[in-house]
């Protein structure tokens, strides 16, 4: 199983934020042998190998077990096809990354979406060792207590450094309401060490998100693409608006602490989302890992304007054609309406945000006071630019997992070390048995913030 060891022996649940950064394919990364990886494959090499024995079912009122293409109520349960993998219930839902066989149950909310990937799967060093710790484990998936015919979905199998192997179940067409996710895995060879993993997830409006105890609610979200422009008229806290100059809808936030007629120029910072947070509702943003803080932290000493790219393919990453040109028009607007210090603006950004951190940064090395890249990387392959040092004087704190599958943690090194290399002024966290879901940590982190508004050219 993926059991990374946590300190102190304390299980520690997290995020794998599995979703497609450039489409077509992901790439390699180091994670121990033998570990079991919950994933979203992106490149895939074989889709039906050697399946590993499953257990019989139980519990069933008529024996059928599911099959692709077979429905839950209105839900159906299919096999996964590459264009739709960029959705995984692990976006949402914390898998147990721990190092013993247990039996624990997870509960979580996932927007309502009408895919979700559930693969769950395998781990090594080698094809042969792959087959044989596959055929080693017995496995039994049910959903909402209907057994699932794991053989009748196969496996899709990537190498991404080490060879990965998951079983292809996808869901689709899923209701409001709550749903129980189940996988078993028994080791063949001492039928006591079972892990039994359960996720009792709440399908939810994507525009509803849960209020801490003593937090006020949220405004009511604007229809979709229906948003209103930006004005000096001061509204505090996060609000959807649309800039026509640009063509961005964007989410703004604003302190309490700023008011009309502000004579204190107050630092900003450019936002980046990730893959699955585009589209046309910039209400999706309300569950970014960074921008779903906003709307619970009144008195952030900043303001921060988080743009939404388009679910097209033409400008699937930041730093694609005008994309970069119209952010620097964006905040223009921002700077002509409120009173921004031009000396600390910052840009920060995970996943193809993360990304686009590192390549804005680079084409504009004297503008931001700060980069903040997480899970970030360089270019399609991935690769360090020749004029790399050219950001050794930025401020720089990158973020990144050690497990991640998505962007390899191998990616954005290779950028921290070429700046080193040239003096530059980076300093790099990894966390520890971590994938591609360390946004949510990193965004919660006090001294980040303490650290990104030091930083001035002053």
């Amino acid at each position: 199983m993926f059991h990374a060891p946590r300190a102190g022996g304390v299980i520690r649940r997290r995020q794998i934020f599995m979703k497609i950064l450039y489409p077509r394919t992901r790439n390699r990364m180091k994670v121990p042998a033998g570990n079991v990886v919950f994933i979203l494959i992106v490149l895939v090499l074989s889709a039906c190998q050697p399946q590993s024995e499953l257990l019989e079912s139980e519990n069933t009122t008529d024996g059928v077990m599911l099959r692709p293409g077979d429905l839950i109520g209105e839900m159906q349960v299919v096999k996964s096809e590459l264009e739709n993998m960029n959705l995984s219930i692990f976006n949402y839902c914390e898998p147990y990354l721990g190092s013993q066989p247990v039996v624990l149950t997870f509960e979580c909310q996932v927007p309502r979406s009408d895919f979700l990937f559930i693969g769950y799967g395998e781990i090594a060093n080698s094809i042969d060792e792959l087959n044989k710790k596959w055929e080693a484990k017995t496995w039994r998936l049910s959903i909402n207590g209907n057994p699932v015919d794991l053989s009748a979905f196969g496996t899709l199998d990537v190498d991404l450094g080490r060879k990965i192997r998951v079983w292809n179940v996808a869901l689709e067409n899923l209701s409001l309401g709550s749903h129980v996710l189940r996988y078993e895995a028994q080791e063949e060879q001492n039928s006591r060490n079972v892990t039994d993993l359960t996720w009792m997830f709440t399908m939810v409006d994507p525009t509803v998100l849960p209020s801490p105890t003593a937090s006020p609610e949220p405004p009511l979200p604007a229809e979709p693409g229906n948003y209103p422009s930006l004005s000096s008229n001061v509204q505090t806290g996060m609000h959807p608006y649309r800039s026509e100059k640009t063509g961005f809808s964007f989410m703004f936030y604003v302190p309490s602490g700023y008011e009309s007629g502000h004579q204190q120029s107050m630092p900003l910072v450019l936002y980046l989302h990730g893959t699955g947070l585009r589209g046309d509702d910039i209400d999706k943003l309300r569950i970014g890992e960074f921008t779903a803080i906003l709307q619970y932290e009144p008195d952030l000493p900043f303001l921060v304007v988080a743009p939404q790219l388009p679910a097209n393919d033409e400008n699937r990453l930041w730093s694609m054609n005008d994309i970069p040109e119209r952010l620097f028009q964006l905040l223009d607007e921002i700077q002509k309406l409120y009173s921004v210090d031009s000396k600390r603006i910052y840009l920060t950004g995970s996943s193809i945000g993360g990304g686009g951190t590192w390549e804005i940064g680079l084409r504009y090395p004297n503008y931001f006071a700060a980069l903040i890249p997480v899970m970030g990387f360089y270019g399609y392959p991935f690769k360090v630019p020749e004029n790399i040092c050219d950001l050794k004087d930025v401020p720089i704190w990158a973020f990144h997992g050690e497990y991640d599958l998505t962007v390899p943690l191998e990616a954005e090194q290779a950028l921290v070390d070429a700046l080193r290399a040239c003096g530059g002024n980076v300093k790099f966290t990894i966390y520890p048995g971590a994938g591609h879901d360390v946004d949510a940590q990193v965004y919660k982190t006090p001294e980040l913030f303490e650290w990104m508004l030091a930083q001035s050219p002053d």
